[in-house]
């Protein structure tokens, strides 16, 4: 028996593992060094929270103030699809007209360098001939360091509701999209002034109201 296991020792020590069975302490060391070595380079390596991921997608989003889907197809959507297409590095192009809204989304190939393909994109955009009435179209690359990821557009009629009931109803999408959407980073709030045609914050809004003259002088009030 004392043979046996003196034969198996020997065998042992011939190979490598058997070097650090016989000389244990000099393998815990060198475990214990690994492991701080481990340990230490994730303390000390560079990290990014929230990392730029590119996705290769650019969106194009043009606003034209009242106009039906299909004049917002014909004047702006139609136009941009025709002289963006032929883009060497464009893979694919959808889009959607709606109320008021052009949205445009071009797919890129995989290989290229999304900030050349963006730029020629915008140099194409830019040729277009839209409506003189139309806003200058949105061209962004969608990305996770992206500021705005999708937008949703209200619009009302003005014999139903009134500007103040449209802030209201959007105000309500807002809150319920905080409470129920965890993964959103932050909600602007913005509404279109239609006697200047110019955008403003939620919160920059004016109540008038109209008051009884004959009521008024009766409490005395000026």
């Amino acid at each position: 028996m004392n043979s046996t296991l003196k034969k198996i020792s020997e065998d042992l020590e011939k190979w490598f593992d058997g070097f650090w069975v016989k000389r244990y302490r000099v393998s815990y060391l060198v475990t214990f060094l690994l492991i701080f070595a481990w340990i230490f380079s994730m303390i000390t390596i560079p990290k990014e929270s929230s990392p730029d991921i590119k996705f290769g997608i650019i969106w194009i989003t043009t606003i034209y103030p009242w106009v039906n889907p299909w004049d917002i197809d014909s004047l702006i959507t139609d136009k941009i699809e025709k002289e963006i297409k032929n883009i060497d590095w464009v893979k694919k192009i959808s889009s959607n007209s709606a109320v008021w809204i052009s949205s445009i989304t071009v797919e890129l190939n995989n290989d290229v360098n999304v900030r050349n393909a963006l730029t020629d994109v915008k140099d194409a955009v830019d040729k277009v001939d839209l409506p003189e009435d139309a806003n200058d179209p949105l061209v962004i690359e969608i990305s996770t360091s992206s500021d705005l990821m999708f937008e949703v557009l209200l619009y009302w009629d003005e014999n139903k509701f009134s500007q103040f009931d449209l802030i209201q109803k959007a105000q309500i999408i807002k809150n319920n999209l905080e409470a129920k959407v965890p993964w959103l980073s932050s909600i602007d709030l913005w509404w279109l002034n239609m006697s200047t045609w110019t955008a403003s914050s939620s919160s920059d809004y004016e109540i008038v109201v109209l008051l009884d003259k004959s009521n008024i002088e009766q409490l005395n009030i000026s």
